[in-house]
């Protein structure tokens, strides 16, 4: 698993690309949910000039800027994960089956057709499914890298409608497997000029 720095200063433009995108499928009224990473902590950013929305989250990397722009925010508690700076664990499931969302947005460290997401801890997988089972809507954000990527041994399934949003160098026979699922919609995103 890359350090947190490293992933931090990885895809920067294809992350605030990515970004743009999932901020464009947040409505006035919504809650939805930040999972933990560098990618969702970039959707955040695009996210601290709105009001009428509530942010639950628990990634540690989006809370202090989406307080400091007065968004409403409930972070998950639990364990501390210092390697993605995200809480995982027992109390962070127990505060889910409390809450539910408008819409998710899930990170991961690969993405597989038809299986699902892989984590580099159960924890983590399990997490996301319980987050995934907590919302109307579910997008996962991945750079094109993580297609098609098993790099890690725990996997969340997905066997619910889910929308891949991905960055526009995405190779189109990998988002075409993608694509064969009908539960699966998938999104390109474009960065700016």
């Amino acid at each position: 698993e890359e350090s947190l720095h490293t992933r931090r200063e990885s895809f920067r433009e294809q992350k605030a690309a990515i970004a743009r995108a999932a901020a464009r499928h947040v409505q006035d009224g919504d809650t939805i949910f930040l999972d933990g990473g560098t990618t969702t902590a970039a959707l955040a950013r695009c996210l601290t000039g709105r009001r009428d929305i509530h942010v639950v989250t628990n990634n540690l990397l989006a809370v202090g800027m989406l307080a400091a722009a007065e968004l409403r925010v409930t972070l998950i508690g639990g364990d501390v994960r210092p390697s993605s700076m995200s809480t995982l664990g027992p109390i962070a499931q127990l505060a889910l089956s409390r809450v539910s969302f408008d819409k998710a947005f899930l990170g991961a460290d690969g993405v597989v057709a038809g299986r699902g997401l892989c984590e580099a801890s159960a924890e983590q997988a399990f997490l996301k499914e319980c987050i995934a089972a907590q919302a109307a809507q579910v997008l996962v954000l991945v750079t094109s890298n993580k297609l098609e990527r098993a790099s890690q041994q725990h996997w969340t399934p997905l066997a619910r409608r889910w929308t891949l949003l991905t960055d526009a160098q995405a190779d189109p026979a990998l988002l075409a497997r993608f694509a064969q699922h009908e539960e699966v919609t998938v999104e390109c995103a474009q960065r700016e000029a």
